[in-house]
């Protein structure tokens, strides 16, 4: 690949751990171990730069209309911040609400393709789903438990009712929102943590892990269950 634009986004050496581009906007988000968040024109101008207050940024989605995104950090918190103020209050996005519960690290963040719903998952073991229109005590919706260790991945579908989550065993749960429970479960591939799970951008039926044991898994979703695709 070509080299387009390079640039030292974050000083002093700091990890970034979390990023994110905007498809409509074109706006870039990274956030650092150090809980540092910054703003990006797509030429790696920066826009905006703020400290989180989450100690470091783990991960970071943009709402649908991109006027808003989430983090979930290391203090266990997950933060709604309004991009509209970027460039007219001091250069750094406002932060809107911070939702607490979870109580330890928030490894992932994901805020619904269509709707004002966020899906988080933290060290707890639990994953929540949270409305950042409801008042600060009211936005967690439910909270999904079931996994044995910590939630390291959680991802909607683009159908907007189905849910993945992956946990620091090699565990994959399905789960479905309109009923509130586990589906399906997803497991005896993955000798460590699963760190990442992505769903197939056009058919919804499939997705792929990425564990710590270096493997790269296909699934198929049916109604028995999980199988790993033979292809």
């Amino acid at each position: 690949f070509a080299t387009d634009t390079k640039t030292t986004a974050h000083e002093d050496g700091k990890a970034i751990k979390a990023l994110a581009w905007g498809k409509s906007i074109d706006l870039i988000a990274s956030g650092d171990e150090n809980g540092v968040i910054k703003l990006w024109q797509k030429s790696l101008v920066t826009l905006a730069q703020f400290n989180s207050n989450q100690k470091a940024v783990r991960e970071l989605s943009f709402a649908p209309g991109e006027a808003k995104f989430v983090t979930g950090g290391q203090d266990g918190s997950v933060r709604i911040w309004d991009t509209n103020t970027v460039g007219t209050s001091g250069s750094y996005a406002t932060e809107e609400l911070k939702l607490e519960g979870h109580g330890t690290d928030v490894q992932s963040v994901h805020w619904h393709p269509y709707k004002a719903i966020i899906l988080s998952g933290s060290n707890n073991n639990a994953a929540k789903i949270w409305d950042p229109r409801a008042a600060k005590g009211s936005a967690c919706l439910a909270t999904l438990e079931s996994h044995s260790s910590g939630i390291q991945c959680a991802r909607w579908n683009k159908n907007g009712y189905e849910m993945l989550t992956s946990d620091k065993s090699g565990i994959i749960k399905l789960w479905d929102l309109r009923a509130l429970k586990e589906v399906s479960t997803f497991m005896a591939n993955h000798t460590k943590e699963v760190g990442k799970i992505a769903w197939h951008p056009n058919h919804g039926r499939l997705f792929a892990s990425a564990g710590g044991d270096g493997k790269l898994i296909s699934w198929i979703v049916d109604p028995s269950g999980g199988t790993q695709r033979k292809d």
